[in-house]
């Protein structure tokens, strides 16, 4: 608690000192830097938690704290929604769960006969994963190129905490009714990959799944989708139905 506590003043002192530089007149908004000194501080804990080194913890908490201020050494240009979408976006073309995104650098992406791969490991099996680069996250890759302040990674990422957090505002902006997380996306790559054909195999190998019944799981949330599609055509034929002296029930 008394290390909680050395840390919240930390972050209060440097939001103090950076207001009296730049903005004389709110280093009496007390309420302000208490909030903003606290959301610093759990930021900069949830980051320590997910296995970024302290420094890349102090950056995001930074970023945080000093959050729609001007002047801000820790502003890099980009407004935190749209990265939030299009790293959620690079997951769903590509698969990769949150923390593999975290972790690539740019010896990950690697070009075999003209062709440019995702090539890593997955953190949570240590299986190995190799991801064809499409046209979008190679697109948005080269979008973040050089804008990271993560010395030799290829994204700026916020933590899985707050990347989730911003989701649901770009649901809520969007209208999208479902608890929209990160993770969602590497979902519904595995559910489009099977229902456009691409093999169970293949599927697999690109999740880094140790167990292909892992796998299985989404062929079977497919089949339910393509259940419920042959359902609700059934219900339109009922003319052929009647044609064909079909009792329809």
């Amino acid at each position: 608690m008394t290390t909680t506590k050395k840390e919240l003043s930390y972050f209060r002192l440097k939001l103090e000192a950076y207001l009296g530089e730049h903005f004389p007149e709110r280093v009496n908004e007390n309420t302000f830097i208490t909030a903003r000194a606290d959301e610093a501080l759990t930021t900069y804990c949830d980051a320590v938690a997910q296995g970024f080194s302290h420094p890349e913890a102090e950056t995001m908490a930074s970023e945080v704290l000093y959050q729609g201020l001007h002047f801000s050494k820790y502003n890099t240009g980009i407004q935190r929604l749209e990265l939030v979408r299009d790293l959620f976006v690079f997951s769903y073309f590509t698969g990769l769960a949150y923390i593999d995104v975290a972790n690539l650098t740019p010896e990950n992406i690697v070009t075999l006969d003209d062709k440019q791969w995702i090539m890593t490991k997955r953190q949570k099996t240590s299986v190995a994963t190799n991801v064809l680069l499409l046209d979008i996250p190679k697109n948005i890759i080269e979008k973040y190129s050089g804008k990271t302040y993560r010395n030799g990674k290829l994204f700026p990422m916020l933590t899985n905490q707050r990347t989730n957090s911003y989701l649901k505002e770009i649901a809520d902006i969007c209208g999208i009714k479902k608890d929209l997380t990160f993770h969602m996306a590497r979902h519904t790559f595995a559910t489009m990959s099977l229902s456009k054909g691409v093999s169970m195999e293949s599927v697999s190998k690109i999740l880094g799944h140790t167990n292909i019944k892992t796998t299985q799981i989404y062929a079977r949330i497919t089949n339910k989708k393509i259940e419920h599609d042959m359902e609700h055509l059934a219900g339109k034929l009922d003319k052929f139905n009647v044609a064909m002296g079909i009792n329809s029930k």
